[in-house]
């Protein structure tokens, strides 16, 4: 009696899939789509996360000097930064090795900065400094 009755129910999946075969193929599209959706945003939540974890620890803060200082302020000025508890490393580069650092980063194409100004004064667009730009 149980080898008729699966006979049965296989005849009738075999009718039921003939039939109504669009109803079954939208029905598995629809599911595939589902679990593809709901895959992709887990992805984009997972990769969304350990970018701003990495983001968050790797924080880093430029301040940039209108003057130069003297070493005395300068020394104090860094001694005061470090004692904040927020601030894990300070490190003063001066103006020349900042200068050095940037064409080395350029590598090849350090040539493009030939004619520019060390300082970079110059370049702002301020009225005053317009003449020495053109």
């Amino acid at each position: 009696m149980n080898v008729s009755l699966v006979g049965l129910v296989f005849r009738q999946v075999r009718s039921s899939l003939r039939h109504l075969c669009w109803s079954h193929i939208l029905a598995s599209l629809t599911m595939a789509l589902t679990l593809f959706v709901f895959g992709a945003f887990m992805m984009l939540q997972a990769n969304l996360e350990q970018l701003l974890t990495a983001w968050g620890d790797q924080m880093q803060i430029t301040a940039y000097l209108g003057r130069a200082l003297e070493p005395t302020e300068l020394e104090r000025l860094l001694k005061s930064v470090e004692t904040l508890p927020e601030v894990e490393r300070v490190r003063y580069t001066s103006q020349t090795q900042a200068w050095n650092d940037f064409q080395t980063a350029l590598g090849a194409q350090s040539g493009l900065l030939e004619g520019l100004p060390h300082d970079l004064d110059g370049v702002g667009g301020k009225e005053r400094n317009r003449e020495r730009i053109i």
